[in-house]
């Protein structure tokens, strides 16, 4: 084994044959060490600044300073790897900010130099590595380049080449006038600004980049966006450019408002309305790869739109399946599942719905099902970390080609939590490999699969996999955590009140006795079964206070049950299924009824106040960070994002569909705070005082009402802490303080006697 000193960052070469290692030790020039993992031999390059792996793995190119001045050279790996020096001439300042083409064609950067104190970048350019050669963007050379424009020189998205190498986007900083300095500090507030004051500060100046277009076929240069259209992606490989600006319906209170999408032809020059009023959900207004067509959703299905032909045509509109997202309970739009691709010259697109993956043809506009998911309610999805397959572009995303003739590796996850892969191939049966685990980040190759599994009583461990299914094991973290008894996890099916069908998981104590009642802890939050195989060691600094094993080890049930909402109706649908949830695990005479705790955090800090006022269930309840006053909560600023939190209330978590104006009655109904009277069960509240998430003055607005009405609670407040808890002292406080308030009310221990002073 060999040990590599430091190291600043590393790459394998696409067959692995190849470690690239950049190091730079104090008093020495940097270096590149190349070293070939099959025969033990390494080349070394002096002076290395910077350097940068192609998309395909199969070359570098790098930065070499030499002297007082810098060279680019590119390294290409393949039976021998080979060095080439790609810039002759001696260059002052340096080379940054290396951004290949998606086909690894070319590779363009800034070139830089220091003026005063400020790195500032003063061109713009590109290597050829089919040509090998090295070329430089002149302002001088178009006399259509803005004045005073100065290029930006931001390591990220501001540098795009096309495969063709045709096409070099940079984006730069249009000269504005300087505004007069105001006679005082006062901030005005004005009732119809786009945006409130404290957020048009914290946006400030985000729409000043500007993008050109160094068209070197054509050699000539194009603006791509305005003030009016700041923000926009480009569609039919680079002709198209679509733009809107985010703000287009300010005031509004949404997160994000509507936006107008404008349709420009370079070639023509025209300008066009897309769409309009249309969801700012940027991942799903997607040009496809092939450069034909623009896929949206609209109106809870997929359209898409016929770049030659300048039609508007529906994809989903007649199918009986929805590709919406059908369990969404949020007020607002319904969101898409999302997109798998299309594939080759966008012959067709293949788009998710809730458990299968459907093919649909533009020039016939037929529909075939791909897989068989829904009848066995498993869901079939491509292993990748967004839920469709896209790539950045600029200020929006394009779909992705994907192949599909020879079949396709999808990750399977079942409705009952079990999970795993399956290889997909056209018109042969689905065999999915299923393992009550968690199963993730799969890495596949021509013989071998390779991903993570882990359960909530076995740490993630590294396992190999093949298409006959011949699992092993190849690594085991934490080996020593396996010789402990941390307890399992069992689904828990149950009903709502409406009849609604709901899962929730039960962590059992460690060492569980058969016939023996144990105290139980709820954990409540929105829906948590889909983490119910995930490995969650003891903690003596959970940022909440609270992990499950933490409680396990102790001796308590602890139950995570999956709650639903109806609008307007928030407080009461958690407690809905928290109750049926509880009922449920009941039911299987393992827990002490008496001793039944609560806790939740944020939005579950809410449901926990809430709950506390309806009922008398729970020996006692914990809640952190929880709104209590929904009125004034939607009244209230997010200091963090500079934006008012009605949007929270009327879109979000809270669901109220209306703004408190519209219905005053539906937000009473819903604060813990109206029902505070009510409340029977010990309460424990906790915030930090640089909450900028949720006003921890919630919470002493609360402590103060039970306070008046002689209600057992107490408040923990942590200075200089933030929505959960940085400081590993103040988690360690936490931690032990909410072990003692549980252990005092549902284990019947002695109180500590900081909860003694409040008996």
């Amino acid at each position: 084994m060999k040990t590599f000193q430091d190291v600043q960052s590393y790459a394998f070469s696409k067959k692995g044959n190849e470690l690239v290692v950049h190091s730079i030790k104090e008093g020495q020039l940097p270096r590149i060490e190349i070293h070939s993992l099959r025969d033990g031999t390494h080349q070394v390059i002096e002076g290395v600044t910077s350097f940068q792996m192609s998309p395909d793995l199969e070359h570098f190119v790098y930065a070499q300073q030499i002297g007082n001045f810098q060279y680019i050279g590119m390294v290409t790996f393949g039976k021998k790897i080979v060095v080439t020096s790609l810039s002759n001439s001696k260059t002052e300042g340096f080379y940054n900010h290396f951004q290949w083409s998606e086909k690894s064609t070319g590779v363009v950067f800034h070139q830089m130099q220091k003026m005063g104190t400020i790195d500032e970048a003063v061109s713009v350019c590109l290597v050829d590595v089919a040509k090998k050669n090295f070329v430089i963007f002149s302002k001088k050379a178009f006399t259509n380049y803005p004045a005073g424009g100065k290029i930006l020189s931001q390591p990220f998205e501001c540098l795009y080449l096309s495969d063709d190498l045709s096409k070099v986007y940079f984006a730069y900083e249009h000269e504005k006038k300087q505004a007069e300095p105001p006679a005082s500090n006062v901030e005005v507030w004005q009732w119809n600004s786009p945006r409130v004051y404290t957020e048009s500060v914290q946006v400030n100046g985000i729409f000043d980049k500007r993008w050109l277009l160094w068209d070197r076929a054509k050699n000539g240069i194009e603006l791509l966006n305005s003030d009016a259209l700041p923000k926009f992606f480009l569609a039919g490989k680079g002709r198209f450019v679509v733009s809107y600006h985010p703000y287009a319906y300010e005031p509004q209170f949404d997160f994000f408002g509507p936006v107008d999408y404008y349709l420009t032809d370079l070639h023509t020059q025209k300008t066009k309305l897309l769409l309009a009023k249309h969801a700012a959900n940027f991942l799903e207004v997607l040009p496809s790869p092939g450069g034909k067509y623009i896929l949206y959703f609209k109106d809870k299905n997929w359209w898409y739109y016929d770049l030659v032909k300048e039609l508007h045509l529906p994809v989903t509109r007649d199918a009986k399946i929805a590709f919406y997202d059908e369990l969404n309970d949020l007020a607002g739009d319904d969101d898409a599942y999302g997109v798998v691709g299309w594939t080759a010259e966008d012959r067709t697109v293949l788009l998710y719905d809730r458990y299968d993956i459907w093919e649909f043809e533009p020039k016939t506009g037929r529909m075939s099902l791909l897989t068989d998911g829904r009848n066995k309610k498993i869901t079939y999805r491509l292993p990748i970390h967004l839920k469709s397959n896209v790539t950045k572009n600029f200020d929006g995303y394009n779909s992705n080609e994907i192949e599909i003739n020879n079949g396709l590796f999808l990750m399977a996850n079942t409705d009952n939590g079990d999970s795993g892969f399956c290889f997909w191939e056209m018109n042969k049966p689905m065999t999915p490999f299923l393992k009550a685990a968690n199963t993730s980040q799969f890495h596949i190759n021509e013989k071998d699969i390779i991903y993570i599994e882990q359960r909530f009583d076995l740490p993630p461990q590294l396992m190999k996999n093949n298409r006959q299914f011949k699992e092993s094991l190849l690594v085991q973290s934490n080996p020593s955590y396996r010789k402990y008894d941390w307890g399992r996890a069992v689904a828990i099916d149950y009903t709502n009140s409406k009849g609604q069908a709901l899962k929730g998981y039960l962590c059992y104590p460690s060492h569980y006795e058969m016939g023996k009642q144990y105290p139980m802890i709820v954990h409540i939050y929105q829906k948590q079964f889909r983490d119910m195989h995930i490995f969650e060691p003891p903690s003596l600094y959970p940022t909440e206070g609270f992990f499950a094993s933490n409680y396990t080890t102790q001796g308590y049930f602890v139950f995570f049950p999956d709650i639903v909402f109806d609008l307007k109706a928030t407080g009461s649908s958690a407690l809905d299924c928290t109750l049926s949830g509880v009922n449920a695990v009941l039911k299987k005479g393992e827990v002490n009824r008496k001793k039944i705790g609560l806790i939740g955090h944020s939005f579950g800090g809410y449901e926990a106040n809430y709950i506390a006022t309806q009922t008398d269930l729970f020996a006692t309840i914990v809640s952190g960070a929880g709104v209590v006053d929904l009125p004034a909560f939607y009244l209230n600023m997010n200091w963090r994002t500079g934006r008012p939190d009605m949007w929270r209330m009327e879109f979000q978590q809270w669901r109220m569909g209306c703004s408190l104006f519209e219905d005053r009655n539906a937000y009473a109904l819903n604060s813990p705070l109206s029902h505070v009277e009510s409340i029977k069960s010990p309460l424990l509240l906790w915030s930090g005082k640089n909450d900028m998430q949720v006003d921890w003055r919630q919470n002493v607005t609360f402590y103060l009402a039970l306070r008046r009405l002689k209600k057992q609670a107490a408040l923990l407040l942590y200075p200089d802490e933030y929505h959960s808890l940085e400081e590993l002292s103040n988690r360690l406080d936490l931690r032990i303080r909410l072990e003692q308030w549980f252990a005092h009310y549902l284990k019947d221990e002695s109180p500590a006697d900081w909860i003694k002073e409040g008996i």
